[in-house]
């Protein structure tokens, strides 16, 4: 098992975005919104969402803008390809679940 995340190795290859790494980002979250899932898709890019307004049109910004909006982003759990992250407030903790 990976044990930051409790997916079995082999699953692989894990990412964890850096500061100038690039996402695509939903309008919720391009206007303020919280963070409130992450997809890495089968190309390795991260995708933003937060459930509020997400528009049909994704914007690109770099990570670290959003992570400076978003502290609970310093809590992303390396990803595997085509997975998601989902926050749960309730327990300050990222849900990783395959698409």
């Amino acid at each position: 098992m990976d044990s930051d995340i409790g997916i079995p190795e082999g699953l692989g290859p894990f990412y964890l975005p850096e500061d100038g790494d690039v996402a695509y980002v939903s309008e919720g979250v391009f206007g303020g919104a919280q963070v409130e899932s992450v997809f890495l898709d089968d190309e390795g890019d991260i995708q933003a969402f937060s459930g509020d307004g997400e528009g049909s049109e994704p914007r690109l910004v770099h990570y670290s803008h959003i992570a400076q909006r978003n502290p609970h982003l310093a809590k992303l759990p390396r990803l595997p390809l085509e997975h998601w992250a989902v926050w749960d407030a309730g327990q300050s903790l990222w849900r990783v679940m395959p698409a």
